[in-house]
């Protein structure tokens, strides 16, 4: 299964066809762009300078980026908000080793699986959507997923992320949107400006590196089939609105009944 994804993730930054084929279902609903100088650090678990580290056979992932833009996309009632500022985070780790993929044509493709990536994105300022109010450190978007590391040998350019088609799995959750149960997601970060280049050091068998340590710029987008539906809880004024409402359509009512009974 990873080695598909290491092929497919391959034609992806080759320029493949295999990438639209894979997202002809699902459908962008957010992305975002860092703030800043912030960075997406990969720290390789072995020994050594933890800048250069290569000897090791898996290692973790943080970030510098304490704020991001983020948009919703799609959505009408969500994308006029435009850019929200957000706290980000995003942690993750790795055991295991990278595989090396050879595409004939392409080149050395790399592939660090991950074991649980999480995320979230924490808006930094109020907003109102649906006559809803929502607050500083509103969940605009956070979750889970599994999958990996991915980009060409050599290059300053990557991917991190994990997709339900490939097997992967995918949780999301939101303040502002709910997600349809047994959805299907993709997560997608782009690295780029990778600082020493993504790149195994040789090794076979139980002796497989991870990644070298890097630093990446980063931006993203997340998707789902379907497409999230907006949270349309009333405000409270609107909840004592239609309190007041049934209470003269019951009133009414008993009215009426009365007025029934001393007619018979």
């Amino acid at each position: 299964m990873k080695m598909i994804k290491s092929l497919a993730t391959a034609g992806l930054l080759a320029g493949s066809l295999l990438a639209s084929a894979a997202n002809a279902v699902v459908v962008p609903f957010a992305a975002y762009t860092s703030i800043g100088a912030g960075k997406m650090v990969w720290t390789n678990n072995g020994t050594g300078n933890p800048a250069t580290r290569s000897n090791g056979n898996g290692g973790t992932l943080t970030t510098t980026t304490t704020q991001v833009n983020f948009q919703y996309q799609t959505i009408p009632i969500l994308t006029g908000l435009g850019n929200l500022v957000a706290n980000f985070a995003i942690s993750g780790a790795s055991s295991g080793p990278a595989m090396s993929t050879v595409i004939p044509g392409f080149g050395t493709f790399l592939y660090q699986p991950t074991s649980t990536v999480t995320f979230s994105f924490l808006s930094t300022t109020a907003f109102t959507v649906n006559n809803i109010n929502y607050g500083i450190g509103t969940n605009l978007l956070s979750g889970t997923f599994t999958g990996g590391i991915s980009g060409k040998s050599g290059s300053t350019t990557g991917n991190l992320g994990g997709s339900s088609a490939s097997g992967d799995v995918l949780h999301f959750s939101s303040d502002v949107v709910t997600f349809a149960n047994n959805a299907n997601f993709d997560a997608s970060i782009s690295l780029s400006a990778i600082t020493n280049v993504l790149f195994r050091a040789a090794g076979t068998g139980i002796n497989q590196k991870g990644l070298r340590s890097f630093k990446s710029a980063h931006s993203g987008t997340f998707s789902s089939d379907p497409v999230p539906i907006v949270n349309a809880v009333p405000e409270p004024e609107v909840w004592a609105l239609m309190v007041v409402g049934f209470g003269m359509v019951g009133l009414q009512v008993r009215r009426r009944n009365r007025q029934n009974s001393v007619t018979a």
